[in-house]
């Protein structure tokens, strides 16, 4: 044992505790003072670098979540629009079915009016609706089809009093989905939907004034 501390001994400088011994009490007294000044102005460092660091790691989680609720925004926008595309060529889809039942079946001088205006819509139903179901695959959407069948009814007033309500509907929808379209920034998309609002509008007063 003896040997050992011999050892750790000679390994020790003891210098710094020499010089130590050299000064006096007060001499000593400052050295503390000013070691425990620069312990304490450490701590403080350490503090300030913890607490900016942690407000550096503050702001970069805000600006995360804020990103990724905005990410979460434009997909929940997106997916509304790609729903009430679907809901339109559901629409537009029913309008070709209902157009063909009713060329077929109306009768007397306003079915022939009816079915003459008919026969020169279906053609422009049939291409909003392709464009539809290519625009819903465009933007990664699923085609949802679920196509009502035309109610029966036997007189050509009737035929025209549900064409008209259903070009209403078609004029709202696509009001609504313009909307959507440029929310979304699907600039494109809200130039044709234009084009087909105004289509459906011209139909639409087309069938109201044969009513009258």
């Amino acid at each position: 044992m003896d040997d050992l501390i011999e050892m750790l001994q000679r390994e020790v400088d003891r210098t710094p505790l020499r010089e130590n011994l050299k000064l006096t009490p007060e001499q000593r007294a400052l050295e503390l003072m000013a070691l425990l000044e620069a312990a304490e102005e450490f701590q403080r460092a350490g503090r300030v670098w913890r607490a900016s660091r942690g407000e550096a790691l503050r702001r970069c989680c805000s600006l995360y979540r804020s990103d990724t609720i905005r990410r979460g925004d434009r997909m929940s926008k997106r997916q509304e629009l790609i729903d009430g595309l679907n809901e339109d060529l559901n629409l537009e889809l029913e309008a070709v079915l209902r157009h063909v039942y009713h060329i077929s079946t109306a009768t007397g001088l306003l079915g022939h009016e009816l079915r003459e205006l008919l026969k020169g819509s279906v053609e422009g139903e049939l291409e909003h609706a392709q464009y539809l179901a290519d625009k819903i695959t465009a933007m990664g959407g699923d085609i949802k089809m679920n196509v009502g069948m035309p109610k029966r009814v036997k007189s050509a007033k009737e035929m025209l009093s549900i064409e008209v309500a259903a070009e209403r509907k078609g004029i709202l929808n696509y009001t609504m989905r313009i909307a959507q379209a440029e929310e979304s920034g699907e600039r494109g998309l809200a130039i044709r939907l234009e084009t087909m609002l105004s289509d459906e509008t011209d139909h639409a007063e087309e069938l109201e004034r044969l009513g009258r």
